[in-house]
């Protein structure tokens, strides 16, 4: 994947690609989900944390624009036509434990290992896999999880990491992996 360095650009490039190209599954609407994690208990003044613990702007986004009370009819509809944008997408994930099955799944960023994060494999980790700091495209061609395979639990389910693949001395790619639901 191309990649100048912007871990930000480089996690939303993968998720149109995987939007666009239809690879992923539809996630199932579970209500109860907001129930469980204490949705409609939230005052108004814990409500920003809340949100961006729980990833629920885009949800929040919905509810403001169709009313709180449809909003679960609205994510009904969605599904049931299979019609929404990837913003969309994201409002009907709030509202499902199953995910997408794909990078869609990855809600940011981080530096460090993080929950439903896309972050950086540490150098150390990077040298055990592939013997050395600055890889080339020729270390990452096919489709092999060189990681999982080489350091099990180097991420877990709902995170991805990426590495730098270097053209010459300058960075131009990214070798990203990763795993999403069961």
């Amino acid at each position: 994947m191309p990649f100048d360095g912007d871990a930000e650009a480089l996690l939303a490039a993968i998720q149109r690609q995987v939007f666009d190209s239809g690879d992923y599954q539809i996630p199932w609407i579970e209500p109860e989900v907001l129930d469980l994690v204490g949705f409609f208990d939230v005052s108004p003044e814990d409500q920003p944390e809340f949100v961006a613990q729980y990833g629920m702007q885009p949800l929040i986004d919905v509810a403001n624009r169709v009313g709180l009370e449809n909003t679960i009819a609205w994510c009904n509809e969605r599904i049931e036509k299979q019609d929404f944008t990837l913003d969309e997408l994201r409002a009907l994930q709030c509202i499902s434990s199953s995910g997408t099955h794909s990078p869609l799944d990855i809600c940011g960023v981080s530096t460090r290992p993080e929950n439903h994060a896309l972050f950086p494999l540490a150098t150390e980790q990077v040298v055990r896999v592939f013997g050395k700091e600055q890889l080339q495209p020729e270390d990452v061609s096919g489709d092999q999880y060189y990681i999982d395979e080489k350091i099990p639990g180097a991420y877990e389910r709902w995170q991805a990491v990426y590495v730098p693949v270097y053209s010459g001395d300058s960075v131009t790619q990214a070798y990203v992996e990763g795993a999403s639901g069961d």
